[in-house]
């Protein structure tokens, strides 16, 4: 019987109580939703109340690592040539979610829950949903950037998936009225769970050692773009309110570009030259290694999340500067501003042009020379994996017990 032992409240008696069997489906072998993933399974695993497996590929970035259950049966994603990676993710489409749907049977599990969800094959694949399953899912993004097959018919799709789950996570109450207001979908089946903090090294040097690696003056206010170089960054609008005359701020743009459908970083390299600021923009291109992580915050004074408004996911910057204690620059998108707001933790700017950047720019220069305390402690205890896995795992258990209801 897979069961744990649960003591009465006068400690008197011991009642088993069956664990929930839970299958959490991991699509992609790594990116920022696998290491959300890799860190809420963690969390989970921790817990008697559930009998968790992580189900994956043979590729997945934290398979060696893993202290949880693992089952690498999805196709495998990676491989040097581009066209060989597109017909590999198409084709795993429907693929994956059969390989799932499979072990769902064989597993008698009680809820599968999707960290990537593969919609443009939902109406095929929703016809091999077992019955008596809980399909739920995190929507980091409500809606896609950019479609796959068509707007409409990837927007179809995905409405498909969201109305037939039986709840759906999201990390602010923002993306949750985005699924009431563009799917329709019922406000009591959406959870609000906090985004965790993500874990790295400590540096091992202090900031004007730090600086003096990175050949960056130690006097003056320096401000970190860190992740991706995407377009939804806005960089561009960034950089261009640091030619605001009362801001002093060096930047440093470090991660990698070049994606397709997004300005290579050799854009950003020219538009600091045209905009005369190239002594104060300073690049580290390519991947950061998690060991050099430390020592960009460590030199940092504040961390940029200007993001073009349209922007509606979660930033995992965010929970990196969190880990570093650094307040952060945001523009007002939904979910990053309502949390940065909610918890004291940054400034906000007005707008996500340059003119209204510059004045939070402005502000937070302030704010690193008078030494203003920013509440990272509180934002800490809030957004726990603990609080997530706690929040996560009693939504599991009021659908189980409703399914259990209906099936007697």
């Amino acid at each position: 019987m897979n069961a744990y032992a649960v003591k009465q409240s006068d400690g008197s008696k011991v009642d088993c109580v069956e664990r929930l069997r839970v299958l959490l489906y991991q699509f992609f072998p790594g990116g920022g939703i696998g290491r959300y993933t890799h860190e809420l399974a963690k969390a989970l695993s921790t817990f008697p109340e559930i009998d968790l497996t992580v189900v994956c590929s043979g590729d997945y970035e934290w398979l060696a690592e893993a202290e949880y259950d693992v089952r690498p049966i999805l196709p495998c994603l990676s491989h040097t040539i581009s066209l060989v990676r597109r017909c590999k993710f198409l084709s795993a489409q429907l693929g994956a979610p059969r390989r799932l749907l499979s072990l769902v049977k064989e597993e008698s599990a009680d809820v599968v829950h999707l960290s990537n969800i593969n919609y443009i094959a939902f109406p095929i694949w929703n016809l091999w949903i077992p019955s008596g399953v809980a399909v739920t899912a995190t929507a980091h993004d409500v809606k896609r950037a950019k479609h796959i097959i068509s707007r409409s018919y990837d927007d179809f799709c995905l409405k498909s998936f969201y109305r037939r789950s039986d709840a759906l996570f999201v990390h602010s109450e923002s993306q949750a009225m985005e699924l009431v207001e563009w799917v329709g979908y019922d406000r009591d089946k959406v959870e609000v769970v906090p985004h965790g903090i993500y874990e790295y090294p400590s540096s091992d040097h202090d900031q004007h050692t730090c600086r003096r690696h990175l050949k960056i003056p130690c006097d003056v206010p320096l401000g970190l773009c860190f992740g991706q170089v995407r377009d939804d960054k806005n960089i561009d609008a960034l950089m261009r309110a640091l030619t605001n005359k009362e801001v002093q701020s060096h930047l440093v743009i470090a991660g990698s570009g070049g994606s397709k459908g997004h300005r290579p970083v050799e854009y950003y390299r020219k538009l600091a030259t045209e905009l005369g600021i190239e002594h104060r923009v300073h690049f580290l291109t390519g991947y950061v290694e998690e060991s050099q992580v430390g020592r960009l915050f460590a030199a940092s004074d504040w961390v940029s999340l200007t993001y073009k408004s349209s922007f509606t996911s979660q930033s995992g910057v965010l929970n990196v500067a969190m880990h570093y204690k650094r307040p952060v620059v945001v523009t007002p998108t939904p979910t990053v501003r309502q949390t940065v707001e909610a918890f004291r933790i940054g400034v906000s700017a007005d707008g996500d042009s340059a003119e209204e950047i510059a004045p939070a720019l402005i502000k937070m220069e302030q704010c690193v020379r008078q030494g203003a305390q920013f509440e990272f402690a509180k934002y800490a205890e809030a957004h726990s994996w603990e609080n997530n896995a706690s929040a996560t795992i009693r939504r599991w258990q009021q659908l189980k017990s409703v399914t259990s209801s209906s099936s007697h």
